[in-house]
């Protein structure tokens, strides 16, 4: 299922650029936002963090650059600070730094041997002795997720941290406001809210639910790829018991295997509405389509250039592109969880 709508969700991006490709002109009118406030009136700061593996990662950088802009009304400059973690893989660090030097974001590998010190890991996790937390999370995939995110929630200093995989789209709603900034807005009006995950579109509203409010729901459930911390809420619960334990996989896992006493929220939004996407897992898929933006069909990063650059200037809602892709497949079968 989460394939499939990771792939649903795709193809609503790739659908936004085809419409402007062809000219098409959608007369549908924007209903303003019923929300009272659009961005949060305290002085709260905010760090943005996000891990990327040298030789996995397949969107460049200026994805990075994207998801600052489009989280927040004001951009990279709402941030206090960019953290981002590099793990080397088996290839050898670029001079990352220097080429993120226009968002002064901070670089650092990842730091293996702080898992060794008891200190500063049990303030979030709790383990067995004897066991250090590598041999509690065998896969080096989610080893590395979950020392990254650990490491980010000990060096943020900020009021609320924002996670996001380097590969995720974002967009803004008609009103300017993004998800960063309705999250800080909800989470300042809800002091049991520590945490606000999966920000996506919410593909059952309907044709007609094109304005930008949106809706919230309890879950028990979180998705890494996307985050925003109330930090001091957050980790008035830690540390966690790994019940896991000897055989741990995700940090969403072990996080969503806790009892809870603070509020997680997901977010859905209507068409005009922000929203986050992650990529289908077919990187043949994604390759295919950002060759097809390209001017010269054949430059992968020309045309997330061109895609980019339409997600980020272009209002229009979602629903009549996705029905008329809908229309022309097989049916799909879709709930309304991501």
């Amino acid at each position: 299922m989460g394939d499939v709508l990771s792939l649903l969700h795709w193809n609503i991006c790739c659908l936004l650029f085809a419409a402007q490709c062809s000219a098409l002109r959608l007369s549908l009118e924007d209903t303003p936002s019923r929300a009272t406030r659009l961005f949060s009136e305290s002085p709260a700061t905010v760090t943005y963090g996000t891990l990327i593996t040298m030789d996995a990662d397949v969107l460049p950088l200026q994805m990075l650059r994207h998801q600052l802009k489009g989280l927040c009304t004001s951009g990279h400059a709402r941030f206090e600070e960019v953290r981002v973690y590099l793990n080397q893989g088996n290839t050898l660090p670029k001079d990352i730094e220097s080429e993120l030097k226009d968002v002064s974001a901070k670089v650092q590998m990842l730091d293996k041997p702080m898992l060794s010190n008891r200190s500063i890991v049990q303030r979030f996790v709790k383990y067995p002795e004897g066991l250090t937390l590598d041999q509690l999370f065998p896969d080096d995939k989610f080893f590395d997720a979950v020392l990254a995110i650990t490491s980010f929630l000990n060096d943020c200093s900020s009021i609320y941290c924002v996670w996001m995989d380097p590969d995720i789209f974002v967009h803004k709603a008609s009103n300017g406001q993004g998800w960063v900034d309705y999250a800080m807005v909800t989470m300042d009006d809800n002091s049991t809210v520590s945490l606000m995950t999966r920000p996506n579109p919410n593909l059952l509203r309907g044709t007609g639910r094109t304005e930008t409010n949106c809706e919230n729901s309890e879950s028990d459930e979180i998705s890494q790829r996307y985050m925003v911390i109330h930090k001091d809420r957050f980790l008035k619960e830690l540390p966690i018991q790994l019940t896991c334990a000897p055989d741990c996989d995700t940090w969403e896992a072990v996080i969503s295997n806790h009892r809870w006493n603070s509020t997680f929220l997901d977010t859905h939004c209507g068409g005009r509405g922000f929203w986050a996407m992650h990529p289908p897992q077919d990187k043949d898929h994604m390759f295919e389509t950002l060759r097809s933006c390209s001017p010269d069909r054949q430059s992968i990063d020309k045309g997330l250039n061109v895609l980019l650059e339409h997600i980020e200037t272009t209002d229009a809602p979602i629903w009549p592109l996705l029905l008329a892709q809908l229309a022309s497949q097989k049916r799909l079968d879709i709930d309304d969880r991501y």
